[in-house]
C-alpha cells in the first residue's frame, strides 16, 4: 500500500511539472468551477481503472470541484450529492500553487497550474490525489 501511495505521489509531482506553464501567474483553486476530465483509480486488490471525460460537453461532467475560504466541495452532478473537505496552500509560485487536501479521514495533495497545448492554448488545470484516486479537472 505504501509503495502505491509513493507511486501516486511521484505521479502527482511529475504532473505538476508537466502542467507548469512558463511566464504565467499561476491560477488559483478558487477561480472557477472545475469540471472532471480524467479519473484514475489504483488499488492493490484490483486492476487500475481509468475514465476519460475530456470529450464531455462543458457543464456536463459527472463531478465538479469548487473551493472557497479553505473549504472545497465535490459535487456529483448525476444526483447532486456533495462531499466537503478542507484545503490549505502549501506552495505558491509563478507557475502554479500546491495545496494539501483533507476529505473525511483521507488526505492528499493538489496542484493548480496551466496546461500548455501544442496549439498554444493555455488551460487552467487542477490535479489532485486522494486515497487511491487521481483526479484531473479543467
Amino acid at each position: 500500500m505504501k509503495s502505491k501511495l509513493h507511486s501516486a505521489f511521484a505521479l502527482l509531482v511529475g504532473l505538476l511539472f508537466l502542467f507548469s506553464g512558463c511566464g504565467h501567474a499561476g491560477p488559483r483553486l478558487e477561480e472557477q468551477v472545475w469540471q472532471l476530465k480524467h479519473l484514475h483509480q489504483s488499488s492493490e486488490t484490483s486492476e487500475p481503472v481509468e475514465l476519460d471525460f475530456a470529450d464531455t460537453a462543458e457543464g456536463s461532467a459527472p463531478l465538479t470541484f469548487t473551493a472557497r475560504q479553505g473549504t472545497f466541495t465535490l459535487t456529483d452532478q448525476r444526483d447532486g450529492t456533495e462531499y466537503q473537505g478542507s484545503y490549505q496552500v502549501i506552495d505558491r509560485s509563478s507557475s502554479g500553487t500546491g495545496y494539501s487536501l483533507t476529505l473525511g479521514d483521507t488526505s492528499g495533495m493538489a496542484m493548480v497550474s496551466y496546461t500548455e497545448y501544442a496549439s498554444g492554448e493555455s488551460v487552467p488545470t487542477l490535479v489532485f490525489q486522494l486515497g487511491e484516486y487521481l483526479f484531473t479537472f479543467q
